[in-house]
């Protein structure tokens, strides 16, 4: 039944995507469209997390290194990267997480590699983007996505981007630490516990 479940709410989510889709496609405002196919990218997140949970059988842990594979490349192919000019580095150690956690930690990346797939490389200029999810001490994992962009101008408390909002939220929900840097690019990492009592790090 819980399987039966996931796959519901996994089909229903890909219907809401496909209404946002269709209602993207139908505005003549390329910045309220855009509005649009951001909030699609959210919803397809959150069902690429009930996919896994149903193709995967088990209904505790999503296995992240696949999970954010997979999602990365979505990204990537729906904002066009297929020029080369960006180069997606993904690596992700063997990590298992819970339901709440993968589907923050999908959504947190969903923003962050949006954001940069977007804005980290006008023009011409090329360059790298990198997600990693890694063990960073005793029960801590780090959550890290970079590029090699341009960076951002302002920091981090005077960006009003709702999309940097929500990752701010997310975070919170982890119970866990945002930092950001802007050397060379931008960082972000997300510091937050392993284990699956949470807990604030």
């Amino acid at each position: 039944m819980l399987k039966e479940v996931h796959h519901r709410v996994k089909n229903n989510l890909q219907l809401i995507s496909s209404l946002l889709n269709l209602q993207a496609g139908k505005q003549s405002d390329a910045r309220v469209a855009e509005l649009f196919l951001d909030s699609r990218n959210r919803v397809r997140s959150m069902a690429l997390v009930h996919e896994n949970l149903y193709r995967a059988g088990s209904f505790a842990r999503i296995q992240m290194a696949s999970h954010i594979r997979t999602l990365c490349y979505h990204l990537a192919r729906a904002y066009g990267t297929g020029d080369d000019r960006v180069s997606v580095e993904v690596n992700i150690e063997d990590v298992e997480l819970d339901l709440d956690r993968a589907l923050s930690c999908g959504l947190i990346v969903n923003e962050l590699f949006s954001n940069a797939l977007k804005h980290a490389f006008p023009g011409d200029r090329s360059g790298t983007i990198s997600v990693r999810l890694y063990a960073s001490g005793p029960g801590s994992l780090t959550l890290a996505v970079a590029d090699d962009g341009i960076g951002l101008a302002k920091g981090w408390e005077a960006i009003g981007s709702l999309g940097l909002q929500l990752v701010q939220d997310l975070v919170d929900q982890l119970r866990g630490r945002l930092d950001m840097t802007t050397d060379n690019g931008t960082t972000f990492m997300i510091t937050f516990n392993g284990n699956s009592s949470g807990g604030r790090q």
